[in-house]
């Protein structure tokens, strides 16, 4: 019985690591496309920069 505690303690947190390091996994992967981004949209590098603040800015209120 203590063993399937233990490990659904384990399983839980290794879930919460997982979520917790999702935020900063994505920005790492989108930031590298923004110039792309912006060229298919037919946007400027400036504008796309301002999404990404906004985006942040909404993310941590």
């Amino acid at each position: 019985m203590i063993s399937k505690i233990r490990s659904r303690e384990k399983l839980i947190f290794l879930i919460m690591v997982l979520v917790s390091s999702l935020g900063q996994l994505t920005s790492d992967l989108y930031l590298p496309s923004l110039p792309a981004i912006a060229i298919d949209l037919h946007s400027s590098n400036h504008a796309m920069k301002g999404e990404l603040r906004i985006g942040h800015n909404l993310e941590h209120s």
